[in-house]
């Protein structure tokens, strides 16, 4: 695979904090994207070499590599398969985005009692 590299600036978004801005390179290598702000790094890495942030496919599932301590050789892994759009709860009826404490019915969801009326009138 061929390796591509981008670079972006990123800046300050609370409008509370001085004014910032921090150069940002994006690696895109072998299936799997790096992500490097300037001034950060990793412990195995020499400074200014780092990527500290990276995002990949793991038996099957996306997840997000941090290495948030420069001291720390370990990142944090964030699995991110419920972030997923197909995990969002919805109403097993109308199909409308739910909270996950609506109303619960033989293991099913409803957003609305007219929901699961007419669900349980389709039985």
């Amino acid at each position: 695979m061929s390796e591509k590299t981008y670079t972006i600036n990123i800046k300050e978004q609370c409008p509370d904090s001085a004014p910032i801005e921090i150069k940002v390179n994006i690696l895109s290598e072998g299936g799997q994207i790096w992500i490097q702000p300037q001034g950060y790094g990793e412990k195995c890495a020499a400074d200014g070499e780092g990527f500290p942030i990276g995002i990949e496919i793991w038996q099957n599932r996306l997840r997000l590599l941090v290495f948030d301590d420069i001291n720390r050789e370990d990142p944090q892994i964030i699995d991110l398969e419920k972030a997923k759009e197909t995990t969002r709860t919805r109403c097993n009826l109308c199909k409308k985005d739910i909270e996950a404490d609506s109303i619960k019915w033989k293991g099913l969801l409803f957003c609305s009692e007219s929901c699961l009326d007419a669900c349980r009138a389709a039985q």
